[in-house]
């Protein structure tokens, strides 16, 4: 099980997913800190990625820094150390916004805030990828999962977005397949320089196409989506538009 990635994410998946979705408040943040401890700090370290949360950028205090190794990790702290925060930066391979448990994401910021997620997510990674920082962001409530690419342009808020099962009788293999999905955007051997999703913005630009098109081609296949979604009605797709029904699930090659 250690050396499966998705196995090890499912299988804390359902171990915590029904303590955080028992204590989902209402009040904005009341159980951010129980998402990252009971969820993301595991997730990352199973996805095999260091992580700081102790880096500052306009003022804002990022929830998590992401780093390639541990010793990158051990660089940056000592920066962060000597007041070069925005050196450190430059050393990690995504910025995170965490958000509570049940927290609902749009498809954009309704206002130009740091303390809206979404505003926040796409401003720090694209002002923070500009100056030389890391080209990916995450955004995560843990179990919605958001790609952010920091060359994006700001105008179209795109994103690639992968859903968790919520409820237990929806842990079948399609829907686990979701995991699987997971560990292929988010693991280290993604998210690092030169990693996979370098390369796959890499040939997205030489094609000219847009890259979470291209992201959500290697994903879903063709263009389908692969995660099913939780609400069985009709729901917006990942990336904001109107999904008509359910589609088929093809696994990343």
């Amino acid at each position: 099980m250690a050396g499966v990635p998705s196995v090890g994410i499912e299988t804390l998946f359902r171990t915590v997913r029904a303590q955080l979705s028992k204590n989902k408040p209402a009040s904005k943040g009341s159980n951010e800190d129980a998402v990252r401890d009971q969820s993301l700090n595991r997730v990352f370290d199973i996805l095999g990625l260091p992580w700081s949360p102790s880096v500052r950028y306009f003022e804002k205090e990022l929830d998590y820094a992401l780093f390639q190794d541990q010793a990158t990790l051990t660089k940056a702290q000592s920066l962060i150390n000597d007041g070069k925060e925005l050196e450190a930066l430059k050393k990690s391979c995504g910025n995170v916004e965490a958000e509570r448990w049940g927290k609902e994401f749009g498809g954009k910021s309704k206002k130009s805030d740091l303390s809206e997620p979404i505003f926040q997510i796409e401003f720090c990674l694209q002002n923070a990828h500009r100056s030389g920082g890391p080209g990916w962001g995450i955004l995560s409530n843990g179990h919605t999962w958001r790609l952010y690419c920091g060359d994006s342009d700001p105008l179209r808020h795109d994103y690639l977005e992968i859903e968790l099962p919520a409820q237990s009788s929806l842990f079948d293999q399609e829907r686990r397949q979701a995991f699987d999905v997971l560990v292929y955007f988010f693991i280290v051997e993604a998210l690092r320089s030169g990693g996979r999703l370098d390369k796959i913005y890499d040939e997205a630009t030489r094609h000219a196409s847009a890259i979470t098109a291209e992201l959500r081609r290697l994903a879903f296949g063709a263009g389908e989506l692969s995660i099913l979604p939780a609400d069985p009605s009709p729901a917006r797709d990942r990336f904001g538009r109107k999904s008509s029904g359910r589609r088929r699930f093809q696994r990343p090659s």
